[in-house]
């Protein structure tokens, strides 16, 4: 009866020391990705995209500052890219739609 009762006492102190390590080993990995998703979205720009004329323009989104323009999508990226080297660019998923509805994206 008392190796039972010892047995049991090991498992539950087992099982704890074990629950207690995956929470240490899970919150050390959130904090390295958070750390990882703030260094990647650092230099991430919103934007907004217009087509008028044959023409598309980008702005910022939160500035409505005007950012490149061109007659193609490949033009675009490439100004964008020439002005803000280290930018990484996002724009909605509807704003694409909207405005390369018939094109293939």
């Amino acid at each position: 009866m008392d190796l039972l009762f010892a047995f049991a006492i090991v498992l539950v102190f087992g099982f704890a020391v074990g629950w207690w390590y995956r929470e240490f080993v899970a919150g050390l990995k959130i904090k390295h990705l958070l750390e990882s998703v703030e260094e990647h979205t650092h230099n991430v720009v919103r934007i907004r995209i217009e087509r008028m004329n044959g023409m598309i323009y980008i702005y910022n989104m939160e500035t409505n500052e005007f950012m490149a323009q061109g007659e193609t999508r490949n033009v675009v990226e490439r100004n964008l890219k020439k002005r803000f080297p280290d930018t990484v660019f996002a724009a909605t998923d509807e704003n694409l739609r909207e405005v390369f509805a018939n094109d293939s994206i």
